[in-house]
């Protein structure tokens, strides 16, 4: 009998980078899946090195107070949902009970094991053992806690659905998934609860983030990176090889609200202290504004080029970064400021300063541009 990590090395190895991301064009990953009326969707996708969503939650807590915790858990419901409802997932129990521990079992954990309950024939709450999940700093992740809400949500179509930790054994998380009255009569604790879901248009995100025709296939991706020893795939993980951390595969929507939807110098301090580090441990080398380039491109935020513009000063831009909603595109983008800013300073120990100059569509495609200068 073939155990079960045999199956997972089988399903990772062979069947969710090749058949589900298409990570071989440069700035985009799509992960792709079928409708419930089996229409081929795709959606697109960014990776996030998850000690940037640790020191994004650790820095809510200290300058937003409760409201850190709060506000995070909402992006990560709201992406969770959006991510069903543009994949348009089959609202059945029989899809997601597969989906679950095979899918997000394999990208954000190292198992999830569920048990659906019922009253009458309606589900009124969902258990969710959690195996070491991924962003684990003392607690679950508020972002992942989110994400898992909202995907519960779209499945029963009740966006009053929340998930809450009851319990934990070292790293192994006993969750439970219900409406905050079911969880409260459970005795459950730490309830985070949120209704509201950001505007989103949908064929406009399908139309904005069309990968355009003629596109070059020059550029960097994950695959070309894995063959360069940048990224290493293993048990379930992508991760940089310099430093060992592990980036997870998240709707580009979460991104464009993290920078939208939370305080601008919350954002930008989460990405410059990850990507500092990331510069000191890889060391010193030739050309470090390419390789921030390269690795951003790779990572699915668009095509992303350097252009001199007199002295130290740099343009760095984005083209056919990910579109989610117009009202969430009108940010200073402070994670890229801060990764650009943060590298530059632990590879070349040089305070730069990066600045926002202009975002906009152009041939179809969401473009931006930072300065980076010092």
């Amino acid at each position: 009998m073939v155990g079960l990590d045999k199956v997972k090395e089988f399903f990772i190895k062979r069947l969710l980078i090749p058949n589900i991301f298409r990570i071989d064009i440069p700035g985009y990953i799509i992960t792709r899946s079928y409708s419930a009326g089996g229409q081929k969707i795709s959606t697109r996708t960014t990776m996030i090195p998850e000690r940037f969503i640790i020191n994004l939650e650790s820095t809510a807590d200290k300058e937003m107070g409760n409201s850190g915790a709060e506000s995070v858990y909402s992006i990560g419901k709201n992406t969770g949902y959006y991510f069903s409802k543009i994949a348009q997932f089959p609202k059945d129990e029989k899809t997601y009970s597969v989906l679950m521990p095979s899918f997000f079992g394999t990208l954000f954990a190292d198992n999830i094991d569920l048990q659906i309950r019922k009253s009458g024939n309606k589900i009124s709450q969902i258990d969710l053992e959690v195996d070491n999940p991924a962003a684990l700093a003392n607690r679950f992740s508020y972002f992942l806690l989110g994400a898992l809400a909202g995907l519960w949500s779209y499945v029963l179509d009740d966006t009053k659905i929340e998930c809450a930790v009851k319990s934990r054994e070292e790293n192994n998380f006993f969750l439970a998934s219900s409406t905050a009255k079911m969880l409260k009569s459970e005795g459950v604790k730490d309830i985070m609860t949120t209704d509201k879901l950001v505007d989103f248009d949908m064929q406009a995100y399908y139309l904005n983030n069309k990968i355009p025709t003629g596109l070059s296939r020059d550029g960097a991706t994950i695959k070309k990176l894995i063959d360069r020893r940048v990224f290493v795939y293993k048990a379930a993980r992508l991760e940089t090889n310099a430093d060992n951390c592990r980036y997870l595969a998240i709707e580009s929507s979460g991104i464009s609200q993290i920078d939208a939807l939370l305080p601008e110098d919350v954002v930008y301090g989460a990405a410059y202290s990850y990507f500092r580090d990331l510069g000191m441990k890889i060391g010193s080398m030739p050309e470090p504004y390419e390789f921030m380039a390269q690795l951003l491109t790779a990572t699915g935020f668009g095509v992303v080029s350097i252009a001199e513009s007199g002295g130290s000063r740099r343009i760095v831009t984005f083209n056919g970064y990910p579109w989610f909603s117009k009202d969430l595109m009108k940010t200073t983008m402070p994670y890229m400021r801060g990764a650009f800013a943060g590298f530059i300073k632990g590879n070349m120990k040089k305070d730069v300063k990066a600045s926002f100059l202009s975002s906009g569509m152009v041939k179809g495609a969401f473009t931006l541009s930072i300065a980076v200068s010092g």
